[in-house]
């Protein structure tokens, strides 16, 4: 964008990103399936363990991880856990 930018204000006369690419490591089947699964809670796992941050937490601890998990519980890792309805 810089680049483009200089260009056009004529700062620069060759566009310097113009064949830039970032590259792809294309992963194996093999890999693929050595990648661990991350381990989410059940449905039943995560009512017990809301009741248990309402019940036996601190006070911001059961409203953080309620609207955790209707948030679909992402993460700046990108990781999701549970996002069905709990009735508590």
């Amino acid at each position: 964008m810089i680049s483009r930018k200089a260009l056009e204000l004529e700062l620069i006369k060759k566009d310097t990103n113009e064949f830039a690419y970032l590259k792809k490591d294309k992963k194996t089947i093999e890999q693929l399936e050595e990648e661990e699964v991350p381990k989410y809670l059940e449905k039943e796992e995560l009512a017990m363990f809301l009741k248990t941050a309402k019940n036996q937490g601190l006070a911001p601890d059961y409203l953080t991880w309620i609207s955790y998990s209707y948030q679909n519980g992402t993460t700046q890792d990108g990781k999701t856990s549970c996002n069905r309805k709990i009735k508590l």
